[in-house]
């Protein structure tokens, strides 16, 4: 009996690990350059750093909706409740069918489109 509980706690301690949460897969900035492995129907959820008081924000490049699809809008949370601070914006998306894709988001001033992305997240997305 005491070694179901032990590879149970193992299980969980896994899923912790991962970044899985009730069926989530939560990712952050560090995350970018990494493959995550999604079940059909599964949520993935990003979480990046920014400031849009600077006029920078994060942006989808080229999602293929067909694999992964963005619910809703993202999510914006401050860090503080003063004038032009930071915060976290996550975005939601769901895994739709098996296969491959590239979700890809840049960190950019839309009204300076000659200039190249501030920062870049972009992270292989295998879908089974």
């Amino acid at each position: 009996m005491r070694r179901a509980y032990s590879w149970a706690g193992l299980v969980l301690l896994g899923f912790a690990l991962a970044g899985c949460r009730g069926g989530q897969t939560l990712l952050a900035e560090g995350d970018s350059g990494k493959t995550v492995e999604l079940a059909v129907g599964q949520e993935l959820q990003v979480q990046l750093a920014g400031n849009p008081t600077t006029g920078y924000t994060w942006s989808l490049t080229g999602l293929d909706e067909n694999f992964l699809q963005q619910q809703g809008e993202p999510d914006y949370e401050s860090d503080s409740d003063l004038i032009g601070a930071g915060g976290t914006a996550t975005y939601t998306f769901k895994a739709e069918s098996a296969g491959q894709t590239t979700l890809k988001l840049i960190y950019s001033r839309s009204f300076e489109p000659d200039n190249p992305p501030k920062k870049t997240f972009e992270v292989e997305v295998v879908i089974k």
